[in-house]
């Protein structure tokens, strides 16, 4: 401090008791190292904003923190896991970019549960409805799968059109559906082929295929068919 200071640049004892002081303080400062950015930990009830504002406020107290050390200290004092998996993927190369990738984060969350709320609220298909939904494709014991009625049966290639699957419907993109010709879901779970199956069954051309009821030989049927032809 005394070799920073000119003859005569000191006029008063308060005016040297500031200087005194601030140059003492900032050394006080000085003295927070690199380790101290990963010594910053998102408390228990924090919000992951207010831990971010937070640490950007404690880390301008580390005079020359390194960009990366940074960014490594922000991620290491998360709390919520799925905040860190996404700062660790393409890890930012700077702690701005770090922290602009953590707000986009955390705003897309909140606008997904939005969405999923006001869906909650207003979509006429409630829960109630998905279970009427499922007892009317409920399908009785049958002697082929959906996917083999649908890939083996006269009567599968007159099913309607399905409706294009919505990516609230999807479930799992390992699996794929004949019937919509994408993924997400497996034939025989397919809610629209089954409702297809089952309407087939009640309009007798599926009957054949139910477990537990007598149909006659098909030559029979067809026999009879003639004979009532060859009469009119």
């Amino acid at each position: 401090m005394v070799g920073s200071l000119t003859e005569g640049s000191i006029n008063s004892f308060d005016e040297l008791k500031t200087k005194f002081l601030s140059h003492f303080c900032q050394l006080e400062k000085h003295k927070k190292t690199h380790v101290a950015a990963h010594n910053i930990k998102q408390r228990e009830n924090e919000t992951s904003r207010d831990f971010i504002e937070r640490f950007i406020v404690e880390s301008q107290e580390i005079t020359g923190l390194p960009e990366s050390q940074g960014v490594s200290g922000l991620i290491h004092g998360c709390r919520k896991r799925e905040l860190v998996e996404c700062l660790n993927t393409d890890l930012a190369e700077t702690f701005d970019e770090a922290k602009k990738k953590a707000h986009k984060f955390l705003d897309t969350k909140e606008i997904r549960a939005s969405n999923v709320d006001q869906q909650g609220r207003y979509s006429s298909y409630n829960r109630e409805e998905k279970r009427k939904d499922y007892n009317i494709v409920s399908l009785p014991e049958m002697t082929k799968s959906p996917k083999e009625i649908l890939l083996t049966e006269a009567v599968g290639k007159t099913f309607p059109i399905p409706t294009k699957l919505s990516e609230r419907g999807r479930m799992d993109k390992d699996k794929y559906c004949d019937f919509h010709n994408d993924t997400w879901h497996d034939t025989n779970s397919c809610i629209q082929l089954r409702k297809a199956i089952d309407e087939a069954i009640k309009t007798g051309k599926l009957a054949h295929l139910v477990k537990g009821i007598r149909q006659q030989p098909r030559q029979k049927a067809e026999e009879s068919r003639e004979q009532k032809n060859s009469n009119t």
